[in-house]
């Protein structure tokens, strides 16, 4: 009985072992794949939400390789998720796209 517990506890520890190796190059292939990089226009506004949201984003790590390229008008580009590029670009057209719910101001 001893035996064939310690059995079944090496397997599961080698299971759970080859899950957690998958799932990180899984993952890291999909952050791959559905990353991409704009340019972002900003608002005429003074301070601008979109460089606020755009740091803030950018501080969690949502966003990368961001860079200013123009004050005025404001912009910023960017390297993301589709989804969170695409709210971006919507919220600086003043659109409320499905996307753009995930980084309501």
């Amino acid at each position: 009985m001893k035996r064939r517990m310690g059995f079944l506890l090496l397997l599961c520890s080698f299971m759970a072992t080859g899950c957690s190796v998958y799932s990180a190059a899984d993952s890291e292939l999909r952050m791959n794949t559905n990353r991409v990089t704009k340019v972002i226009t900003g608002r005429v506004e003074n301070p601008d939400q979109i460089l606020q949201k755009v740091r803030e984003l950018e501080e969690v790590g949502m966003l990368t390789g961001v860079q200013v390229l123009e004050l005025l008008p404001l912009q910023v580009q960017v390297t993301g998720a589709v989804e969170i590029v695409q709210a971006l670009e919507a919220l600086s057209r003043n659109e409320m796209s499905p996307s753009a719910k995930i980084i309501r101001f």
